[in-house]
């Protein structure tokens, strides 16, 4: 009976030692890859790339297509005419996605990756000069990346026309001017508030002065002249604030106009999409 036992207890043991050998080695393969996955770069702020400034204004993904779309905006101020660039993708693991431009204007580009792994941590999407131009070999890579927990999921990634791509970006525009505005006026209401409660203080030292002796009321002096110093510098920022409101709201007007105009055109140009045949090198 003893030994029957003992020997029932062997095999309970060696069962849960395989199966948690085996849910060890096997959690990867069904475990979602997250790591140290952290590189993110940000929307809406621009990056210097090759005396051009390039600005990430949209980064999709959508994981029943494996398919991912990103959208930049492109200001070349040496009008070198070069106006297309190089790209190439890669996940945490090196492996290549393919890229593909759906829309290349010389202000602005939206590409499409492909292949993109049912497990990832982070996509590097690398842009650079074509070969062909003089400044290739001295070019700077500018790379974006993105991550499994912060990108930004849909549900489909199907090209649309080329109009509804200028609508989307117009759109996303507007949204970053509004979220700009809110964040202005946020710091104006908090001004506002300091310069109320710094006139209040102001009042405050200045009825105390009356009992005060000289050499009290010259430090009372310094701190009343700091107050009012600091209720200045928070006035002009207001003044500054409110300022870049009247011309955010402008680009709001402005961009609303572009939109009905396109929207109304029946179609500027069809969709290019060109078969992206260099995938590496940077």
């Amino acid at each position: 009976m003893l030994r029957h036992s003992k020997s029932k207890g062997i095999v309970v043991f060696l069962v849960l030692f395989l199966c948690g050998y085996g849910f060890f080695f096997s959690s990867n393969l069904w475990m979602p890859v997250s790591g140290n996955a952290n590189k993110l770069t940000k929307f809406n702020q621009p990056m210097e790339f090759n005396n051009r400034t390039v600005t990430l204004l949209r980064w999709d993904y959508s994981e029943t297509e494996h398919k991912m779309e990103v959208e930049l905006e492109v200001e070349n101020p040496t009008f070198d005419g070069i106006n297309t660039y190089e790209y190439c993708a890669i996940d945490a693991s090196n492996s290549k996605l393919n890229v593909v431009p759906i829309l290349q204007d010389p202000d602005y580009v939206v590409l499409q990756l492909e292949n993109v792994p049912k497990r990832w941590s982070e996509v590097s999407l690398r842009m650079g000069l074509p070969e062909e131009s003089e400044d290739a070999t001295n070019t700077v890579i500018l790379r974006m990346y993105t991550n499994v927990r912060d990108v930004q999921r849909v549900n489909s990634l199907e090209p649309k026309s080329r109009n509804d791509y200028l609508i989307q970006r117009m759109d996303l525009q507007i949204a970053y001017y509004e979220e700009e505005i809110q964040a202005l006026e946020q710091t104006i209401h908090e001004q506002e508030e300091y310069q109320k409660n710094a006139q209040e203080e102001i009042k405050r030292l200045t009825d105390n002065k009356k009992f005060q002796t000289e050499e009290e009321i010259e430090e009372t002096d310094r701190l009343i002249q700091t107050a009012e110093q600091k209720q200045e510098a928070s006035e002009e920022l207001v003044q500054q604030n409110k300022d870049e409101i009247k011309e955010y709201q402008k680009k709001i007007e402005k961009t609303n106009e572009k939109k009905s105009i396109i929207s109304g055109s029946g179609g500027i140009k069809d969709v290019y999409i060109a078969d992206y045949t260099r995938n590496d090198g940077i």
